[in-house]
């Protein structure tokens, strides 16, 4: 579906006279990962169209409504690894840009405006695209030597863009540089105007970053507020800063805002999220897992997802699930990821994922080593590993940091000699019988890990596990979690919920206490009755007798007239039942009863009827729930009615 590329630049008369006055947040995104709700947050997102249809053909529909995607278009050059580079004649590329590997295109060549259009535009515009970000438009200057051969250059360039407008109505343009191709029958069909390097810029021939110097930026300023004044055309800035200082992006992008132009501070690659009008605080956190399924049912059984995903989404984080054995991501990873978390079960750690666990320190991207991680990995993160301890081993927690559920048993063969960094704090210290020490668990100067049983601590004979450190509270700190408000992912609003919810597939049964109370009973009063918290009830009805409500499934339920109790739908075999439920009530007594107050015999289910009989007659457990023996005398009576409940069941 294509994109209507309706102006929000908040300066020019459309804009004005609908009252739009807010510039609109930028962001350049060159990378093939896209990730796509995040840029749902801006207004203006300049994709890299190869990538963005070969994840997906919709992309434009998708980012859409409200965000406007541009497909980037090199008009002044071109690199050999665009698809269309063998069908252009070499006639048209006359000279090379070595810095970045391209050549560049003679814009007076003859048939060039029409490949364009038809060619590089118009596949673009068949995949929704309806607006475009034209870059290297004034790269013509690299083959145009003298003032005249540059204008004839300039006037081709324009009378292009002019048979884009012509071609393709409806079409909106963002120019790169390209001032002097302005003018008033081009200037309606522009969004904007940009520019790179108002004050920090990149080198590409050098691969550094460099200081803007002054005469360029004065020299930039001013053809920006000629298209302000000349135009009402808004001005966008382009500056490159390393990804991990992202100090300086935002000091760059507020100094880019304080001349009225709009912000984007990103690295060279233009890869990264980086700082706009809009900085988006990362929520999403790389869990990397030893699935090798990937995403599927075997990754449940994964401890990255079991232990893991629980406290990350607790704290407003979004797990990202990758395999280790997965190609790493190259992207730069500061700006997108709020955190790196390395949680195997076996220690296989490809080198590339290393490289990549370095480069998160690098970028100030926290990072947290649990489970059974290959050690060299802590190597790598500046950590030194020693030989294993001697036994006997002891375990301590050390003072002032957080409880967990216990201290775990940790055998020699699972320690090495490893004292955590300066800066750090310990909160698990192993020592060795030669007084050898393992800091198990700590919070590091890069984030923290708690390695194998200093993490989850396996019970003898598998009988279940017991986190050794308060899992919460080390994901909080290692992540550097702050106390912003977070919105919870699980929910569709992201408010917080606390409730309680119980299947009453054991509704009517015998509870496995004394007496043999109804499940139900011990339900409502141990439960329901003491804790006042809200409450979903799903009794499953369709056992029941048909069209009766779920007041009729027992006595009890009479009693969950209570407002923190209310009916959830416990299975899709009575459906049309959900609407009329309302606990506490019956379908000929509408009106809720008193608390307490039991149902006649008569009203309940069959089978719960023949429950209360068989309970008043048995007077202890039986068969239908873990009969014990009964004198002889009884044995036949007892064991017809138990025949009769189970039937009725």
């Amino acid at each position: 579906m294509a994109q209507n590329a309706a102006c929000t630049c908040g300066n020019c008369p459309d804009c004005l006279q609908g009252g739009n006055t807010t510039p609109p947040a930028v962001a350049f995104y060159y990378g093939a990962r896209i990730p796509v709700d995040d840029l749902r947050a801006f207004d203006w997102v300049v994709l890299e169209p190869q990538y963005a249809l070969a994840q997906d053909t919709k992309m434009v529909s998708v980012l859409g409504p409200d965000t406007l995607a541009l497909a980037y278009v090199s008009v002044g050059e071109v690199t050999a690894d665009r698809p269309y580079y063998a069908d252009m004649p070499k006639a048209w590329l006359p000279t090379s840009n070595a810095a970045w590997g391209s050549r560049v295109i003679d814009q007076t060549a003859a048939g060039w405006p029409q490949f364009l259009r038809e060619r590089i535009v118009k596949p673009l515009w068949d995949a929704g695209f309806r607006a475009f970000f034209l870059d290297t438009l004034d790269s013509y200057q690299l083959l145009a030597k003298s003032p005249q051969a540059r204008q004839l250059q300039a006037q081709a360039l324009a009378e292009t863009l002019r048979g884009l407008v012509a071609a393709y109505p409806g079409i909106r343009l963002m120019l790169n540089r390209g001032f002097e191709l302005v003018d008033a029958t081009l200037a309606p069909s522009i969004l904007a105007v940009a520019a790179e390097s108002l004050y920090r810029g990149w080198n590409q021939a050098e691969t550094t970053y460099v200081e803007v110097k002054t005469d360029d930026r004065e020299w930039l300023l001013a053809r920006f507020g000629e298209m302000r004044s000349q135009f009402k055309l808004p001005g966008i800035a382009i500056d490159y800063c390393a990804p991990q200082d992202r100090a300086s992006a935002r000091q760059t992008a507020q100094q880019i805002a304080a001349q009225g132009l709009i912000p984007w501070v990103a690295d060279p690659t233009l890869e990264s999220l980086g700082v706009g009008t809009v900085e988006l605080v990362p929520r999403r956190v790389l869990l990397l897992h030893s699935c090798e399924q990937g995403d599927s049912p075997e990754l449940q059984a994964q401890s990255a997802h079991l232990y893991g995903a629980m406290p990350l989404e607790y704290l407003g984080l979004v797990p990202e699930y990758r395999y280790v054995g997965a190609p790493a991501i190259t992207e730069p990873l500061a700006g997108r990821y709020a955190a790196v978390v390395l949680y195997p079960d076996d220690g296989k750690i490809p080198l590339d994922i290393r490289t990549l666990l370095k480069r998160a320190k690098a970028e100030s991207v926290p990072v947290a080593v649990l489970g059974y991680a290959d050690l060299d990995v802590l190597d790598d993160l500046g950590e030194h590993v020693g030989e294993p301890l001697n036994a006997p081993i002891k375990v301590q927690r050390q003072p002032g940091t957080p409880n967990g559920e216990v201290i775990p048993l940790i055998s020699p063969q699972d320690t090495v000699q490893l004292t955590a960094s300066a800066g750090s704090q310990v909160w698990l210290r192993a020592t060795g019988g030669d007084g050898r020490i393992m800091d198990g668990a700590a919070i590091t100067p890069w984030g923290g890990y708690a390695l194998g049983g200093f993490g989850v601590f396996n019970l003898p004979g598998n009988t279940g596990t017991r986190w050794s450190v308060e899992p919460i509270e080390f994901f909080r700190a290692a992540l550097r979690v702050g106390a912003d408000p977070m919105p919870d992912i699980t929910t569709r609003t992201g408010r917080r919920a606390f409730f309680v919810h119980f299947d009453g597939d054991g509704w009517p049964n015998a509870c496995d206490q004394p007496g043999s109370p109804l499940a139900c009973e011990v339900l409502v009063t141990e439960f329901l009755e003491k804790y006042k918290v809200p409450t979903l009830a799903s009794v499953i009805i369709g056992r029941n007798q048909p069209r009766r409500s779920v007041s009729q499934t027992g006595r009890p339920v009479a009693e969950m007239g209570q407002a923190h109790v209310r009916p959830a739908l416990g299975g899709s075999r009575q459906p049309h039942l959900v609407a009329s439920i309302q606990l506490g009530c019956s379908e000929r007594d509408p009106q809720p009863r008193q608390r307490n107050q039991k149902l006649p015999l008569r009203q309940l289910p069959a089978a719960a009827q023949l429950h209360l009989q068989h309970q008043e007659q048995c007077g202890r457990r039986c068969a239908v729930h873990r009969r014990q023996a009964l004198p002889a005398r009884q044995e036949m009576q007892h064991d017809s009615l138990a025949r009769r409940l189970q039937s009725a069941r």
